[in-house]
């Protein structure tokens, strides 16, 4: 009888027990907000202890260019005399400039009448000019075919004299302001020619008896052939009679400039229709 009183008390204390437990359990929604919460915090932590990764720029050198080597070009000739004459122009008539030495070396910068004269400037002193191109002159390293005409100022004079023979003169008064290059021609065939300089006379003489034309060109930088800076090419109008006698000649008196009173008409002609000289 005490057992079963024991028992019944015992089963009474459990069934206590458990309703106070039960009591003090927590709700379902408060589990699940704990819950909530104990996540936040573990994904706040993992957070905050994930490196942050900064982007950077990289930055790529840009090739440097490597210079090329220069090069000193070959000098066009060589002085092979003990002393050389440095010329205005292509002539030893022109006014002497100053002297080369043996061995200078010279840059070639033009030609005349196939490189028996050629314009140079020499690589020691600086000095420029024109130098007789014979062999025993210079040491000439660039083939004559391959250099151009050099510019020069000739002197007033001939540039073609022609046969001569006759008696007719002709003086022509260049009152321009540039030189000019007279032509007298028979046939369409250059006669004679002359170079007068910008306020200076020529006479042409011993023309033959004859009808002839007359051209003339005006400019600057002569190389022997034409004027290479702003030519003009022109002809007179009429013709021109020479003719002789026992007693008398025919002497003409031309202006390349308009004059008072003057009778004479010139007409603008075309590069291809101007004589050749010199050919």
């Amino acid at each position: 009888m005490k057992k079963r009183q024991m028992d019944l008390l015992g089963l009474v204390l459990l069934v206590c027990l458990s309703l106070l437990c039960a009591a003090c359990a927590p709700s379902q929604e408060k589990m699940d907000t704990l819950a909530t919460e104990v996540a936040a915090g573990i994904y706040a932590t993992l957070t905050a202890q994930a490196p942050i990764e900064t982007p950077t720029a990289t930055i790529i050198p840009s090739p440097t260019a490597v210079p090329s080597p220069t090069t000193t070009p070959t000098p066009g000739a060589m002085v092979a005399v003990s002393v050389l004459n440095v010329r205005e122009g292509p002539g030893t008539t022109y006014t002497a400039l100053g002297q080369l030495n043996r061995g200078e070396e010279l840059d070639i910068t033009g030609q005349f009448e196939n490189c028996s004269w050629v314009k140079m400037k020499s690589r020691s002193s600086g000095l420029e000019g024109w130098v007789a191109g014979g062999e025993q002159y210079i040491e000439l390293r660039i083939p004559c075919e391959q250099i151009p005409l050099g510019v020069f100022h000739p002197q007033t004079g001939w540039i073609q004299r022609g046969e001569g023979g006759g008696y007719g003169t002709m003086t022509v008064d260049n009152g321009t302001a540039k030189d000019g290059v007279v032509i007298l021609t028979a046939n369409d065939q250059a006669v004679m020619a002359a170079y007068i300089r910008a306020g200076e006379k020529f006479t042409l003489q011993g023309i033959q008896d004859g009808t002839y034309a007359l051209y003339f060109s005006t400019g600057s930088d002569w190389n022997g052939k034409e004027f290479m800076t702003d030519p003009r090419r022109q002809r007179f109008t009429d013709a021109f009679e020479f003719s002789t006698s026992a007693s008398a000649y025919t002497i003409w008196d031309v202006t390349l400039h308009t004059v008072t009173g003057g009778t004479a008409s010139a007409q603008d002609v075309g590069e291809g229709d101007f004589p050749a000289i010199g050919e």
